[in-house]
């Protein structure tokens, strides 16, 4: 709605911001820090775990490892929820010049901040579990070990040619 002749928006209403180009920017890195917040405890578990076992290079089983040891602490929890929020905060920066209405500003934009990347996320775990369960179907070099056909044996020419 408009404003009315005194310049008062009608409650519930946000007014226009002035500069809708210095919202972006900041959302953005407000967003960003919130990815790097959340991204340390699994980033010094890996380090720790490098250390500890020697290991020389990132596998496909270290990952999942750190992620789990670093769930169990209290401060990489902390950690991770400050990234949660201030992500979250993040997106209603971003929004805030699009969205005039406050209810939608303070209730959908963070509901849509947090269940979009979970969303995502697990339809990224449903495309890998197909991947996984069909990728010998889609695997154009087969491996040496696995089972081949049998060739058919030619005939043998000797047993007709003896009659």
């Amino acid at each position: 709605m408009d404003p009315d002749a005194a310049g008062r928006h009608s409650p519930g209403r946000l007014a226009p911001v002035a500069d809708r180009r210095a919202w972006q920017p900041a959302g953005l890195v407000v967003q960003l820090l919130a990815v790097v917040i959340a991204a340390i405890p699994v980033v010094t578990e890996l380090w720790h775990l490098k250390n500890r076992d020697g290991i020389a290079h990132l596998t496909t089983a270290v990952l999942p490892l750190a992620w789990h040891e670093t769930s169990h602490t209290t401060s990489a929890l902390v950690l991770l929820g400050a990234g949660a929020v201030l992500f979250v905060a993040g997106s209603v920066v971003l929004a805030r010049p699009h969205v005039r209405n406050r209810w939608l500003l303070v209730v959908a934009v963070p509901v849509a901040a947090v269940a979009g990347p979970l969303i995502l996320g697990s339809l990224v775990a449903i495309v890998a579990i197909l991947l996984y369960l069909f990728i010998d179907s889609l695997d154009p070099f087969p491996d040496k070990d696995r089972k081949r056909r049998r060739r058919r044996q030619p005939p043998d020419l000797s047993a007709s040619q003896q009659n």
